[in-house]
């Protein structure tokens, strides 16, 4: 079978066609099929990277599954966008995890609360497998403060916290140069192109979340909210694009302006702008 220079004319994706469809029940329990095209998820991965300050000397690790946007995302798109070397662990072992961050020198990983838990406890032991460890992100979950600190202190490394979505990416972090205990305060601040506001539940009113917090506003990158939901009569339609309307997605989470994880609701949008070329 002889290889192709490039795929076969008029199969070739554009950036605005759906290449993922990822299912997820989420906070609400029903299933449904999250599409997303080239352009929601580079310009989700575009800003993630710039606000965690990734480079294309950093080592990757990602223990979370490719069938996960997680693992997706930051664990196979991130790199490639990035150039940079990343560690896969298909089962999640802490001990492997520290002589992979040993053996490959792992500078960043992002996985849930539990796993955080487990590599701190083998980082007090074997301090020295997770030397060159600089960031460990940290979403899923909030992190309790005992193990925000256990955890910096084990591994050496900031903590940084995130929240986000299927339909969304990463949504909300801390940035790496903020105090520590905003790490297990809040999750941070939208990543460039967000946009936040927590609603009542008649959605009458509403406080405008826009970067607080941050120091400067980043111009906005591009959508980063799906292109549409399958399988749910309450979404939006099959290849709706809410984001490159300026519309407002309903998340279904609590939270509130001064610490994302209490009280209210909250509803998100992207602003369209600069394109991910296909």
């Amino acid at each position: 079978m002889r290889a192709r220079s490039s795929p076969p004319a008029g199969r070739r994706p554009a950036a605005d066609d759906v290449v993922q469809i990822l299912f997820t029940s989420g906070t609400t329990g029903e299933p449904k099929g999250v599409m997303h095209t080239s352009n929601t998820l580079f310009s989700n991965v575009r800003g993630y990277i710039g606000r965690i300050g990734l480079g294309a000397a950093d080592v990757l690790m990602m223990s979370s599954p490719m069938a996960h946007q997680t693992g997706f995302m930051y664990g196979l798109m991130a790199p490639i966008l990035l150039g940079a070397k990343v560690v896969l662990q298909d089962i999640w072992q802490p001990e492997e995890a520290a002589d992979l961050i040993e053996a490959e020198g792992v500078t960043f990983t992002m996985a849930s609360t539990p796993f955080l838990s487990d590599l701190a406890e083998v980082g007090a032991r074997r301090p020295a497998s997770v030397r060159s460890l600089r960031m460990f992100l940290s979403a899923g979950a909030p992190i309790p403060r005992v193990l925000a600190r256990r955890a910096a202190e084990s591994l050496g490394a900031t903590i940084i916290s995130a929240w986000g979505m299927t339909e969304n990416g990463a949504t909300t972090t801390t940035r790496p140069d903020d105090p520590p205990e905003k790490a297990f305060e809040t999750d941070g601040c939208p990543l460039p192109g967000v946009e936040l506001r927590v609603v009542d539940a008649e959605a009458s009113r509403c406080r405008p979340i826009r970067r607080a917090g941050c120091r400067s506003a980043a111009p906005a990158i591009s959508s980063a909210i799906c292109a549409g939901r399958n399988g749910s009569p309450r979404t939006p339609r099959a290849g709706s694009r809410p984001a490159t309307s300026r519309a407002w997605m309903r998340t279904a989470m609590s939270a509130s302006p001064a610490a994302p994880r209490t009280s209210s609701s909250a509803a998100a949008r992207t602003f369209p702008s600069s394109r991910w070329r296909a």
